[in-house]
């Protein structure tokens, strides 16, 4: 998050008076992102996500890959009945087929054992038409735009494994995103 532009920061922090992540901001936002050149970005590396088709949220171990970040405790339930504290929640910024698309909401999770995917906050939050689980195969994520994306996954222990690529916005595209969000390009119309 270093290199997010600060004015989409405080715009983000504003849409968001609560604490409480909106899904109309996040999903037209995504949107927005996605039309950005491949050039804004830069490669944070690859994670590793356990595909919980239960969890109605993300969960990182690190808050180093957030490309925005709202501190704000939360407890965490899982469906084993135990919850965790999560010191706040963000964005995560990933990397499909070319294409960047912001994933929301992320919560830090730094007691957890490993990093969580939740397909049904890619079709809430980032406004994905589909989401389809193939157990032990493949996910299938379809965005607002009809472009499919399938990744594949691997099993260990009865749970089902990704890799995706977490990008950031580098440093040479700051002038240029604060130019962007200076014609409201990527400020999402609420409606409430």
């Amino acid at each position: 998050s270093d290199f997010t532009p600060p004015s989409l920061c405080q715009i983000i922090a504003t849409a968001h008076p609560n604490n409480v992540p909106r899904k109309a901001f996040f999903r037209q936002h995504t949107k927005a992102i996605s039309t950005l050149p491949s050039s804004t970005f830069s490669s944070y590396g690859s994670a590793t996500f356990h595909v919980d088709s239960g969890a109605n949220c993300w969960g990182m171990t690190s808050r180093d890959p957030f490309y925005f970040y709202i501190k704000n405790d939360t407890s965490i339930s899982q469906v084993s009945g135990t919850s965790f504290n999560s010191p706040g929640w963000g964005g995560i910024l990933v990397k499909l087929n070319g294409r960047i698309y912001g994933m929301y909401p992320v919560h830090h999770c730094p007691g957890n054992p490993r990093n969580t995917l939740s397909p049904s906050s890619v079709k809430e939050f980032s406004g994905f038409s589909k989401t389809i689980i193939s157990m032990n195969d493949s996910i299938h994520l379809t965005d607002f735009n009809d472009i499919e994306n399938s990744l594949q996954v691997s099993t260990h222990n009865d749970m089902d494994y990704t890799e995706l690529e977490i990008m950031y916005f580098n440093h040479s595209s700051s002038s240029s995103m604060n130019a962007t969000i200076s014609t409201n390009q990527l400020l999402p119309t609420i409606t409430t």
